[in-house]
């Protein structure tokens, strides 16, 4: 069944399982669906993984950039929840629900119309929190009376209804066994450049971060684009760039590698626009941040 939840920083603190679920939403991506999770302040993706019993590297290929950093309020794609269980779900709600998907214009209030049934019971179907909908979005919605097939197979289908939901319900939160070792590095120079590599040595994923010098602008460099020169990074790498006085953040694309003079601390080249968006100039501190 499409149940709806909710989803800051991918490998930063690998903090504990959060419990709490303040999903909007479900979203239907190439025939697959997904949980639309909201950000919230604490979550990470490594305890997101164990919340919904999804492979870690399965939300880092579903949302782009997330292993270096995401933020509060951010909407990310969740994979549903294990295969064996989906199977389940999808079998029973063929008989039991309908899904409807929302329309531009389209209310709680008007939806409820439709299919007969209230407000209060979609809000509850589907853990929602307020009457905001979203063109799109995808609600479960319970089906009409004649719809449902006979008492003795209602009943049954109900009662296995129950039976799924409560499996859901006591795996929601549970520790599924992960037990990942993570090794974390730091090397600090003499010119003030220092790196610090995290690896969770389960998936072979590791977040880099640097410190050093940034450079703004460089003849290699569109003005108005979100690019960057780093002196070693992959190119093609998307980096978290943030300026350490005001915490401003911007996501840059390496575009191009540069030579660091082995006493220099200069670690990135970025363009005009994206040193304005966090307020740096040339030879200011910066932080870095991405996955490898």
């Amino acid at each position: 069944m499409k149940k709806v939840f909710t989803v800051i920083l991918f490998l930063s603190s690998f903090s504990a399982l959060a419990h709490k679920c303040d999903s909007i939403g479900t979203k239907v991506k190439n025939g697959k669906t997904y949980i639309l999770h909201k950000v919230e302040k604490g979550d990470g993706l490594y305890s997101l993984s164990k919340r919904y019993n999804v492979a870690l590297k399965s939300i880092v290929d579903q949302n782009p950039g997330s292993d270096s950093a995401i933020k509060i309020d951010q909407l990310l794609l969740i994979p549903m929840y294990a295969k064996e269980v989906n199977t389940k779900i999808e079998s029973v709600s063929t008989s039991l629900t309908n899904s409807h998907k929302v329309e531009a214009g389209q209310t709680l209030y008007t939806i409820s119309k439709k299919y007969e049934i209230s407000v209060e019971s979609i809000k509850k179907i589907n853990n929602l929190n307020s009457d905001e909908l979203s063109e799109g979005q995808v609600l479960i919605i319970k089906a009409a009376k004649e719809d449902l097939p006979t008492n003795t197979k209602k009943d049954k289908v109900a009662k296995d209804s129950d039976k799924i939901k409560s499996e859901l319900t006591e795996n929601k939160y549970e520790d599924v066994g992960f037990n990942t070792e993570v090794t974390t590095k730091t090397l600090e120079s003499s010119s003030g450049y220092t790196i610090k590599v995290e690896k969770l040595v389960e998936y072979d994923i590791e977040k880099v971060e640097e410190t050093g010098i940034v450079t703004v602008g460089n003849d290699e460099l569109p003005s108005d684009k979100n690019f960057a020169l780093h002196f070693n990074a992959p190119v093609g790498t998307v980096i978290m760039v943030t300026n350490p006085v005001n915490k401003s953040t911007v996501f840059v694309k390496v575009i191009g590698n540069f030579t660091k003079p082995e006493n220099s601390s200069e670690i990135l080249r970025i363009s005009a626009l994206s040193s304005q968006k966090i307020a740096i100039k040339s030879k200011d501190k910066v932080v870095v941040s991405y996955a490898r």
